[in-house]
């Protein structure tokens, strides 16, 4: 399952940029154009179904990636030429995040395989084994994301510090000390 799940990450990376941009078109007073992209996207996911089902669930998930890919292509004409926002400036908006998750994924997939051969070598059960390194992994790619985010002083730590000093309870507390 986990090289399935790798191609639906592929896919979930496009996925809320084609909502902002039709949100953004319909909230705009374009509704009519919003409809029809929501419509156009449904129509290009089922054609990619129809043309892969019977190759298999990796291919299926392969036509759902370029269907996302064409709909942000789509999506980003239509932003292009009622905001002239381009899929250029797009990418301009994103780009940092991008890098935060190219670097965080290579890193936990490096720290994954160090630890699976570690854990390895004292011969655990199975499933034991699996859980260790799920739960370090976790831990691992927290530190990794809290560290990164402080470096680059991106909006996604300081959203998570303010949802955080919402709470105001003494772990809250501690957390936002330690990430300040």
């Amino acid at each position: 399952a986990i090289p399935l799940f790798r191609l639906v990450c592929i896919w979930a990376l496009f996925k809320p940029i084609t909502d902002a941009l039709n949100g953004v078109i319909m909230a705009s007073g374009h509704a009519s154009v919003g409809l029809f992209n929501s419509i156009f996207s449904k129509f290009l996911i089922v054609i990619t179904i129809a043309s892969t089902w019977n190759l298999g669930i990796s291919y299926m998930i392969g036509g759902q990636i370029f269907a996302i890919i064409i709909q942000v292509l789509y999506y980003s004409y239509f932003s292009n030429k009622f905001f002239s926002y381009s899929i250029i400036d797009i990418l301009k908006g994103i780009y940092k995040y991008i890098i935060i998750s190219i670097i965080i994924a290579s890193s936990i997939f490096i720290f994954d395989s160090i630890l699976s051969s570690f854990i390895h070598q004292f011969n655990p059960i199975e499933y034991l084994e699996s859980g260790i390194r799920t739960i370090v992994d976790i831990l691992f790619c927290i530190c990794l994301f809290v560290f990164i985010n402080k470096k680059a002083k991106s909006e996604a730590l300081c959203l998570l510090i303010s949802l955080l000093r919402e709470r105001q309870n003494k772990f809250t507390n501690l957390i936002v000390k330690y990430l300040t």
